[in-house]
């Protein structure tokens, strides 16, 4: 009996969901199915955005990358280039051959002479600017104390340094000179021979004797004077009765006949007083007649 019961139960049971299963495929949709439909979608919606949300929470950002700096190079300074000006240079020219000594005034030893045609460097000066003190052209490693009548100035002068005298040397008797051969002058069948004589002591010469020798044929000349002197063809030059310290002038020979194309010596004596007297001192020259 219970079993027919349950059997029976079941059965209302299963009847009733073939039932309900019928009516499901056959019922027309409701307002209220649109409802639910739109909430199951927002739903979806929702959780799309939010599972879109947490992929984006979860993404690493990667920072997209920069340019690097450009290495530049390390720049180079360059010294700055202070320029110094180069102080003028003063040269000196002579119109007139001039001593230069040691110091200014004739008592000082002469150096050498500043020739007509050179230009020296001037180095500095005393402080009234009547000597220069100059290198000698014929010599650049000596420097000499030149008088300034004769000197012509190129530069400012009065910018070089002045330079104190040396002192005054000790006073003592030196007679001494030098010479060279200027040339031949013709008069009538005869030549004199022209010489340029400058006393380097420091006492005057008043008179001199020429002798020449024609070394081909051994003839010999001589003249003598108390004044020394210059020819012009047979014409006689003027000239001082004394060569001083320091001063340049002429004397003369004769040229033995017949000595063209000869070797001819000179032998110079000059004498500290008149008609060949007092100190002598000599010097010789050799030269080919022309």
């Amino acid at each position: 009996m219970l079993k027919r019961n349950a059997f029976n139960s079941i059965l209302v049971v299963a009847m009733s969901l073939a039932a309900s299963g019928c009516n499901l495929q056959l019922r027309q949709a409701s307002p209220g199915d649109s409802t639910v439909g739109a909430l199951a979608a927002t739903a979806l919606a929702q959780s799309a955005i939010a599972k879109t949300q947490a992929a984006a929470m979860n993404t690493v950002a990667v920072p997209s990358p920069t340019a690097s700096a450009s290495l530049q190079p390390t720049p180079t300074f360059t010294p700055t280039i202070t320029l110094t000006s180069t102080p003028e240079k003063v040269t000196v020219q002579v119109t007139k051959n001039t001593n230069c000594r040691t110091g200014p005034e004739k008592q000082f030893d002469l150096v050498g002479i500043m020739m007509v045609g050179e230009t020296a460097e001037a180095i500095g000066r005393n402080a009234q600017k009547t000597y220069w003190v100059i290198r000698l052209p014929a010599n650049t490693a000596k420097t000499c104390w030149l008088w300034y009548e004769w000197a012509t100035v190129t530069g400012n002068g009065d910018a070089l340094p002045v330079i104190q005298s040396p002192p005054t040397p000790t006073w003592s008797p030196r007679p001494d000179f030098t010479f060279n051969y200027l040339g031949l002058t013709p008069c009538g069948g005869d030549y004199w021979i022209r010489l340029q004589v400058t006393n380097t002591g420091n006492v005057p010469w008043e008179s001199f004797r020429a002798r020449s020798e024609d070394s081909v044929t051994a003839v010999t000349t001589m003249i003598a004077a108390n004044v020394f002197v210059d020819y012009s063809g047979c014409a006689v030059l003027a000239g001082p009765q004394a060569l001083s310290p320091g001063d340049t002038n002429n004397a003369v020979s004769i040229a033995p006949a017949g000595s063209s194309g000869h070797n001819v010596t000179v032998t110079l004596t000059l004498y500290t007083e008149d008609n060949g007297h007092g100190t002598p001192v000599t010097g010789d020259l050799s030269f080919t007649m022309p």
